[in-house]
């Protein structure tokens, strides 16, 4: 069949390398509209704020005991990536929460503010 690891090696490389450029340019993009209009950078800090906030608060909330030692060998996973994977479930269901809350909220109150 091959030794395929070299492959694999070279896949990863390029995945990172694609991610990274790709973070680059939409870093560079939301800079680049920062400056155009910088009257939009108070919206924008609000929003990196509560999204901060959510995560700090999943992550606090996260006690990373919920999986058994066992399965943790069986599937040969370190016990320090329990609680970041229960803080990003928990930040997913706030989230998800939210924008559900936000919907509702905008359906019912949209006769109103006519």
């Amino acid at each position: 069949m091959g030794n395929y690891s070299v492959l694999i090696d070279i896949g990863f490389v390029l995945t990172y390398a694609l991610f990274g450029f790709a973070l680059l340019g939409a870093i560079a993009s939301g800079v680049r509209a920062l400056i155009a209009n910088p009257k939009g950078a108070k919206s924008v800090l609000i929003g990196v704020v509560a999204l901060l906030a959510v995560a700090f608060i999943s992550f606090g909330l996260s006690s990373g005991t919920g999986v058994s030692e066992a399965l943790l060998e069986r599937t040969e996973t370190a016990a320090w990536v329990v609680r970041p994977v229960g803080a990003g479930l928990i930040s997913f269901y706030i989230l998800l929460g939210c924008s559900f809350l936000l919907l509702a909220g905008t359906e019912i109150w949209k006769p109103f503010k006519k």
